[in-house]
């Protein structure tokens, strides 16, 4: 899993977030209805909400370096990421965490939208 690109990669990447901002909208948007866990390297921050069901829990992924929020959810049994670029203030942060990125599968048959 390589995540996003890095801010070094994009020129039109926003300012970094700033952690303690994260963490503020986190808690606002979920009060205490999260989980943090152990983010998948530095300048992340990984939490776990809609824990109290196997249907509704999503991993999201705040990548403060480059402004982009990730939503891992489970999909025929393999994990997949779907993200949000360009997340750069409080509002757009509060929208994304509100509202996570979602993966859509495209097949012949159907078109669906998952999480």
């Amino acid at each position: 899993f390589q995540g996003p690109k890095s801010a070094d990669d994009d020129d039109d990447i926003r300012d970094k977030l700033e952690e303690s901002l994260v963490r503020e909208v986190i808690s606002e948007v979920y009060e205490k209805q999260f989980r943090e866990i152990t983010a998948l390297g530095p300048n992340i921050i990984s939490i776990l909400v809609g824990i109290h069901s196997k249907e509704t829990i999503l991993r999201l992924n705040i990548y403060l370096e480059n402004g982009t929020v990730g939503c891992c959810c489970i999909v025929n049994e393999q994990v997949r990421e779907a993200f949000k670029r360009n997340v750069s203030t409080r509002e757009s942060l509060k929208k994304a965490l509100q509202d996570p990125p979602k993966l859509a599968q495209i097949d012949s048959e159907s078109f669906s939208t998952y999480n």
